[in-house]
This record gives C-alpha cells, sequence and structure tokens, in this order.
C-alpha cells in the first residue's frame, strides 16, 4: 500500500490534471468515468535483503503499472509522457513514505477496445522505499 500512496501523490501534479482532472483512480475505474482518464495498480512487490543482519531498514521494491486512457492514441501518449516526467527518479519523503527511487521500466503496447471506443497503453515504474 505504501507504493500507491506514492504514485497517487505523483500523478497529482499540474502536468497530469491538465489533461485528466480528477479521474485518476486505483485499480479500477469508476462505472461511467468520462475519459481521458489514469488507472495505477501494484503489479508485485519483493523484499530486498540486506547484506548482513546490521545493514538496517526494511526496503522494499514493487512494481507499479499506470495505465493512460483516452479516445485517441495521440491523448494517451500524452498522458504518459507527464506521467513519466512527474515518476521518474523521484526520491525523498513522498507522502509519508521515505523512498529511495522511482524508476521508469517496460512500457506496454498501444491498446485498443472498438467496444469502448477507448485506446489504452501502460508503463511500469519500480519503487524501492523503506517498509517502516
Amino acid at each position: 500500500m505504501r507504493a500507491e500512496k506514492v504514485t497517487s501523490a505523483l500523478l497529482n501534479v499540474a502536468g497530469i490534471t491538465a489533461l485528466v482532472g480528477t479521474r485518476v483512480a486505483l485499480t479500477r475505474l469508476p462505472e461511467n468515468t468520462p475519459y481521458p482518464a489514469i488507472v495505477y495498480e501494484g503489479i508485485s512487490g519483493t523484499p530486498i535483503l540486506p547484506i548482513t543482519a546490521n545493514a538496517g531498514g526494511s526496503l522494499m521494491r514493487t512494481r507499479m503499472q499506470v495505465t493512460a486512457m483516452g479516445r485517441a492514441i495521440g491523448e494517451v501518449k500524452n498522458i504518459l509522457e507527464q506521467v513519466r516526467i512527474a515518476l521518474s527518479y523521484q526520491s525523498g519523503l513522498i507522502n509519508g513514505v521515505q523512498v529511495v527511487a522511482v524508476v521508469p521500466d517496460m512500457m506496454g503496447p498501444d491498446q485498443k477496445n472498438d467496444e469502448a471506443a477507448v485506446f489504452m497503453q501502460s508503463r511500469d515504474f519500480l519503487i524501492t522505499y523503506y517498509e517502516t
């Protein structure tokens, strides 16, 4: 849940809200949410084991996926660029969580849901932070 708190805070910046407003949701958009929008979710997490018992602190690395959705592929690309700018290489105390680093990772393929008339693309970020 700590990585979700970090992601939520980093997505709440002018460059992103100018494009999607408050339509940013954890795991799933509420029904009938208009586009454009963003959904983010934790994909996986793993503890980073210390080299020695005296290392101190308990580190965790979580893969967060941020999915941009819009009516046009260009709109999706613009949102993801703002997400990349907002999240990449952040560190420090973020929303009460001590973050070591937020690093961009894989980018998913362009997708289109013809039935919903929406384009989508995801970008993963690895968030390393102290659990305690």
